[in-house]
């Protein structure tokens, strides 16, 4: 993937940035940040919660299977919220990949 059309918009926020009185060293930071684009991409997939319905659609599973999943403790979940919970990227793939171990 080009990552070119990124970069000019990370110059054109550092001027921005600039332009509006931020302290010099934090915009070279957050702009270098940035840049580093395959990177940060790479750890957002792995520590992004995925919703219930990502993961019902994953597995191919009703929601009443996702919850016996949960509360056999095959498959973990985060609480998100008083009503919402999550599930890690790689908590999906460990669950995932131990189906496969058993076939």
């Amino acid at each position: 993937m080009d990552y070119l059309p990124f970069k000019r918009d990370y110059v054109a926020l550092h001027g921005i940035l600039t332009s509006l009185g931020f302290a010099s060293e934090r915009v070279e930071k957050a702009v270098s940040l940035l840049m580093a684009e395959p990177e940060a991409e790479r750890n957002y997939e792995r520590k992004r919660l995925l919703s219930s319905q990502e993961v019902q659609q994953t597995l191919s599973v009703s929601k009443s299977t996702l919850r016996r999943l949960m509360n056999s403790g095959q498959l973990h979940a985060v609480e998100i919220g008083t009503r919402r919970i999550g599930f890690r990227q790689q908590d999906v793939d460990t669950f995932i990949n131990s189906l496969n171990r058993h076939r």
